[in-house]
C-alpha cells in the first residue's frame, strides 16, 4: 500500500464516514512507509564499531558548527523589528500578532508557500463554546485534568507552559475566530469522545475546527487557517519571501552576546542577512527529516522513518517532515537541548482521522494471542505496539459491535452518534476501497487468514474473549464491562494496527515559558525565540491525544500570538 495513498487529504474527507465507523474499535489501519535503514553514525568510528559509549559521548555530525559565512560573502542586509523563521502556522501568527501591534515584521520560509498540518485547534474557553453551551468545560478541575496528563508525562515537563496556555487559549482563539469567519469560513466544537469513566482515556472538549470550502470534515481545517493568517498578514504589513533557507544565526561578542541577525539564502543563491532589531524567531518545525537527530533524540521512530522529499513544502506526510535547521542553527550558537534528552513522536496506529477514544475491540498480536487490557487511546497503542512481535496488533470484531457500541459521528459537536446501519457501511467501505484498510469474512477463521494470523490460536483468543463478554467479566485483563462485546455474529471484521503512521516529532531547544531559547544554565539567549514544535519540555514520553488539537493550540497559536504581541512592544 503507497504512502500517496495516506496522506490525501480528499482521500481523508471523502472516507471521513469510514474513519468515523472505525474511532471507537480504534484507528484506521494506515500504509505502511517504507523501513528506513540504519542511522549515520555520530563518527567514523560507529560504522565498524555500533553506536559505542565514547560515539555517544562525541559530537554528531549535526552538532558541530559550520564555517561562519564571511561578511563578504553576504549580498544585502535586511533590518525590521522582528525576523520569522517559517510559515507554518506558529510563524505566520507570530508574525501577524507582531504586526498588528506595529511591529515591522519580515518572514522567511525555506518552502515555495505557507504550510499546514492537522486542522484541530484546542482552546479551553472561547466565546464558541460559549455558544454551544460549553462555557467553561473544565472549570475547577484543570489543576486535576493537568495532572493527569502530567502524570502519562511522567511530570518531565515544564508546567509553567501548560498553565499558560490554559490561561491564555481564550483570549487567542476569539482573536482567531474573528479573522477566519470574517473570511467566510466557519469554525465548529469538535464532536468529542465522552469516557463516561472517567477514566485515563477521556477526551476532553475543546477542538476548534475550521471549514469552508472544499474543507468539509472536521479536523482538517490547516489550510484555511492558514490561508487567513497570510492574507491578513500582507494587511498588516508582513513581508513574506519564500524559497529563503535560513543558514546561520548571528550572535554577537564573539558567540557570547545578543542573537540579532539570520543569514539565509534567497532563490538566487546569494546569501542575505536579516537583521531582527526586536528579536529573531524560529519557527521551523520538528526535525523528523533528519536521520541522525532522530537516532540521537527519538530513536524508537528510526524504523518509520521514510525516505521523504521537499519536506519544506509538505503539508501532511507521515514518516518524516523538517530537517531541523532551526534546532542546529541554536546548537551551534550555544543554545541548550530540552532538558528531556529524548523528544516526544506524534505517533498513530492509523491516518490522520484517528481520535482519543478507547479501543474497544479484541486485539491480538502477531502469534494471535491476546496481549492485554485493550482500553487505550489510540497513542497509547501506537505506544503498546512497540513490546509486540512485528510491532502491529490485529483487531477482530462482528457485525453486532456496531450496535453494541456507541459511534461518535466525525462531525461538529452535538451530532451525537451514527447509526448501526452508517457504522456498518463504513466498514464496508474500507474493506471494499482501492487501498482496503479493514478485511471482512463470514467467518472468523477466514478474517484471520486474510489477516495473516494463525488460525487456529486466534480463533481461540476470539472464542474466549466472547465468553469473558458474555459473562461480563474479563478474568484475564480486566477490561471494563461496558467494552466487552461478544464476537458471535457474522460477517466478522478485522484491521491491523500498526505504529508506523509517525507524523512529527515534537520538542528540542531549551525554551523557558516566555519562549527565549536558552542555554546550558537556562539563562535565556538575548534575542532568540522559538515557537511551534520544536518548543522544548512540553511533552514526554508520547503525545497522548486526550486533549485534542493540544499542539496546534498551544505552540502554534496561543505562544504565537502572546510572543509577536510581547516582542512587538519590547
Amino acid at each position: 500500500m503507497g504512502n500517496k495513498a495516506c496522506v490525501d487529504r480528499r482521500g481523508f474527507l471523502k472516507g471521513s464516514v469510514a474513519i468515523g465507523a472505525v474511532t471507537a474499535l480504534g484507528a484506521l489501519a494506515g500504509c505502511s512507509p517504507q523501513q528506513g535503514g540504519q542511522p549515520e553514525a555520530a563518527s567514523a568510528a560507529a560504522s565498524s564499531e555500533g553506536v559505542t559509549a565514547s560515539v555517544v559521548e562525541g559530537k554528531w555530525a549535526f552538532e558541530i558548527p559550520p564555517e561562519p559565512i564571511a561578511e563578504s560573502d553576504i549580498a544585502e542586509t535586511v533590518e525590521d523589528d522582528i525576523i520569522v523563521i517559517g510559515a507554518g502556522v506558529s510563524g505566520l501568527v507570530t508574525a501577524l500578532a507582531a504586526a498588528e501591534e506595529g511591529a515591522s515584521v519580515t518572514l522567511i520560509c525555506a518552502g515555495t508557500a505557507p504550510v499546514a498540518r492537522g486542522g484541530t485547534f484546542h482552546a479551553f474557553k472561547s466565546r464558541l463554546l460559549d455558544e454551544v453551551g460549553l462555557s467553561d468545560p473544565y472549570g475547577a478541575n484543570i489543576g486535576e485534568f493537568f495532572k493527569k496528563e502530567m502524570m502519562a508525562s511522567s511530570w518531565n515537563i515544564d508546567q509553567r507552559k501548560w498553565y499558560r496556555f490554559y490561561n491564555h487559549s481564550e483570549e487567542t482563539m476569539n482573536w482567531l475566530l474573528d479573522k477566519v469567519e470574517a473570511a467566510g469560513y466557519e469554525c465548529v466544537i469538535e464532536n468529542f469522545v465522552a469516557d463516561e469513566s472517567a477514566g485515563v482515556n477521556t477526551s476532553v472538549v475543546g477542538g476548534h475546527s475550521f471549514m469552508g470550502g472544499e474543507i468539509v470534515s472536521t479536523g482538517m481545517g490547516g489550510p484555511l487557517v492558514v490561508e487567513v493568517l497570510v492574507a491578513e498578514g500582507e494587511r498588516a504589513g508582513v513581508k513574506y519571501l519564500y524559497s529563503t533557507t535560513a543558514k546561520q544565526l548571528v550572535r554577537e561578542d564573539d558567540g557570547a552576546g545578543r542573537v540579532s541577525a539570520v543569514i539565509a539564502e534567497n532563490p538566487d543563491g546569494a546569501y542575505v542577512k536579516y537583521a531582527g532589531k526586536k528579536g529573531i524567531v524560529m519557527a521551523t518545525g520538528d526535525f523528523s527529516g533528519d536521520r541522525e537527530m532522530v537516532a540521537k533524540y527519538c530513536p524508537s521512530v528510526l524504523p518509520f522513518l521514510n525516505d521523504n522529499k521537499d519536506t519544506y513544502d509538505a503539508q501532511f506526510q507521515f514518516g518524516g517532515l523538517m530537517p531541523g535547521d532551526g534546532h542546529k542553527m541554536g546548537l551551534w550558537i550555544g543554545a541548550a537541548w530540552q532538558h528531556s534528552s529524548l523528544c516526544t513522536p506524534m505517533v498513530f496506529t492509523g491516518g490522520p482521522g484517528a481520535t482519543a477514544s478507547p479501543s474497544t475491540g479484541l486485539l491480538l498480536d502477531a502469534r494471535g494471542e491476546r496481549f492485554g487490557n485493550e482500553d487505550m487511546t489510540n497513542s497509547f497503542l501506537a505506544n503498546a505496539l512497540m513490546q509486540l512481535p512485528d510491532q502491529a496488533a490485529y483487531g477482530i470484531w462482528d457485525t453486532g459491535a456496531a450496535s453494541f457500541f456507541k459511534w461518535p459521528a466525525a462531525a461538529p459537536y452535538g451530532s451525537g452518534t451514527m447509526t448501526p446501519e452508517d457504522v456498518i457501511a463504513g466498514w464496508e467501505t474500507a474493506c471494499t476501497q482501492s487501498n482496503p484498510t479493514m478485511v471482512k469474512g463470514e467467518t472468523v477463521e477466514e478474517v484471520a487468514e486474510l489477516l495473516g494470523l494463525p488460525i487456529d490460536e486466534a480463533v481461540k483468543a476470539v472464542a474466549r474473549y466472547s465468553e469473558l463478554a458474555e459473562a461480563g467479566v474479563d478474568e484475564d485483563f480486566h477490561k471494563r464491562p461496558q467494552l466487552l462485546s461478544p464476537i458471535t455474529t457474522g460477517p466478522f471484521y478485522g484491521m491491523k494496527y500498526k505504529g508506523e503512521d509517525m507524523l512529527t516529532i515534537m520538542g528540542g531547544l531549551r525554551t523557558n515559558a516566555d519562549m527565549q531559547v536558552c542555554d546550558a544554565d537556562d539563562n535565556p539567549i538575548e534575542g532568540l525565540y522559538n515557537v511551534g514544535t520544536m518548543v522544548g519540555d512540553m511533552y514526554s514520553n508520547l503525545y497522548t491525544l486526550l486533549v485534542p488539537g493540544f499542539n496546534l493550540g498551544s505552540t502554534c497559536l496561543t505562544f504565537g500570538y502572546l510572543t509577536g504581541k510581547s516582542l512587538a512592544k519590547a
